[in-house]
């Protein structure tokens, strides 16, 4: 009865250290990786990005596929980015190839640009309540009444 036993426990040993490594396969081809970079090209089915290589460290050129199920974020399409501009992308790599999950345009604002807010989002701002750098500060607080119950 003990040999029976031993010998089901490694016949399940070896199975299951049969299908290992297909899993870590399949869960290395879900993993969403993350990068950024700025744009040298794009075009509908790639972009190309100049980023920096932690392990070499340098600078180098990647290029990540795109197709219909790539997202874009901060830009109508990815025919409207141009040469330099800053991206953030999360892709999923498959067959050695870097597939594009999301694309997303980083917008910057320096101290020289006017922000066009609508009026309806600064409605409930007093103009007492501004600072001199347009930071809102907080509302004097109302004393609580004072009479306890009645």
């Amino acid at each position: 009865m003990k040999k029976y036993f031993f010998v089901s426990v490694c016949a399940l040993v070896f199975v299951f250290l049969g299908f290992v490594p297909l899993f870590a396969q399949y869960e290395a081809e879900d993993e969403i990786n993350y990068s950024y970079g700025v744009v040298v090209s794009s075009s509908p089915n790639q972009i190309v990005l100049l980023e920096y290589d932690y392990d070499r460290d340098e600078e180098v050129q990647v290029t990540y596929e795109i197709n219909v199920d790539t997202k874009v974020e901060n830009v109508e399409s990815l025919d409207n980015l141009q040469k330099d501009d800053n991206v953030e992308i999360y892709y999923k790599e498959a067959e050695g190839k870097k597939i594009a999950v999301s694309v997303e345009k980083e917008l910057f604002v320096d101290e020289d640009t006017t922000l066009n807010i609508p009026e309806e989002m600064t409605e409930d701002i007093e103009p007492e309540e501004m600072n001199l750098e347009g930071e809102t500060e907080p509302a004097a607080e109302e004393a609580p009444a004072t009479g306890g119950p009645q």
